[in-house]
Formats: C-alpha cells, sequence, structure tokens
C-alpha cells in the first residue's frame, strides 16, 4: 500500500507563484499578461525569508544558539498562508487572518516544544502585512 501527503495549500501556492495564464508563444503569438475585457487578475507574491536566526530585539542572534520558537506574529489586514520549517524542517503549516487591533489576534502559533538553531518561512497570501516577529526564548542547560 502506497500512502501519499495531501498537501492542501500546493494548488494555491502554484496557481499564485506561477505564469500558467500568460498567453502561449509561438511563431504568430505575442506572450502577453492580460486580454481587454477579461478583467484583473492579482498574481499574489510569495515569500521565502531563508533561513532566520532570531536574536534579541528583533536583530540577528547567534546562529550556534539553541532556541525553542514558539510562534511569528505578524502585523498588517489580510490573509498569510504560512509554511514554517525548523533547521530545513517543516513543522508547521496553515494560516493566519490578520487584523490591527489591540489584542493582536494575528499569531501563528508552532508546536510546543519546537527548538532549533534558525527558522525559515514561506508566506503567500492575499495580505498587505508590514512585519512579522519571531517569539523565542533560549535553550538553557537543564531545560525549562
Amino acid at each position: 500500500m502506497v500512502l501519499s501527503l495531501v498537501d492542501p495549500y500546493e494548488p494555491y501556492v502554484a496557481a499564485q507563484t506561477s505564469f500558467s495564464r500568460l498567453a502561449p508563444q509561438g511563431p504568430s503569438t505575442q506572450l502577453v499578461y492580460a486580454t481587454f475585457g477579461e478583467g484583473q487578475r492579482v498574481l499574489v507574491p510569495f515569500v521565502d525569508t531563508g533561513i532566520v536566526y532570531p536574536g534579541v530585539g528583533g536583530q540577528m542572534g547567534d546562529p550556534a544558539l539553541l532556541r525553542y520558537i514558539w510562534g511569528i506574529r505578524f502585523g498588517g489586514q489580510g490573509t498569510l498562508f504560512v509554511r514554517a520549517l525548523v533547521d530545513e524542517v517543516e513543522v508547521q503549516r496553515g494560516y493566519v487572518v490578520l487584523e490591527e487591533d489591540a489584542t493582536q489576534a494575528s499569531y501563528f502559533q508552532l508546536p510546543n516544544g519546537t527548538a532549533g538553531y534558525g527558522i525559515q518561512l514561506q508566506i503567500t497570501g492575499s495580505a498587505w502585512w508590514r512585519y512579522y516577529q519571531i517569539d523565542w526564548d533560549p535553550v538553557v542547560e537543564g531545560g525549562q
């Protein structure tokens, strides 16, 4: 029996990050982005942060420091689809609805006990976002 993993976000990400909507090229055609009368389609950006080593006050941290990484707080409005990798291993995927309010509800929670040196975020969605902040604590000798 062969098991396959179903990625519920893959079709969405592929549609938002590809140029498959463009007209095919041929000897008598020109490459175009849209045809008049079809309406406007926005190509949503895809952001890959690369490996980030969180530090104090939003600064770059020590790559040799082992961290507990609890979650990511976003600022902005809209919906983001997020895939989080810690030390190149996926630990969480999902979405967060961004709200500019006093309770700061725009939080992407990672599983308890997520530990590693660096985190990588892959982000797409229909949102206007201003920043992200990684919540973490150092792993101290003897545990927490």
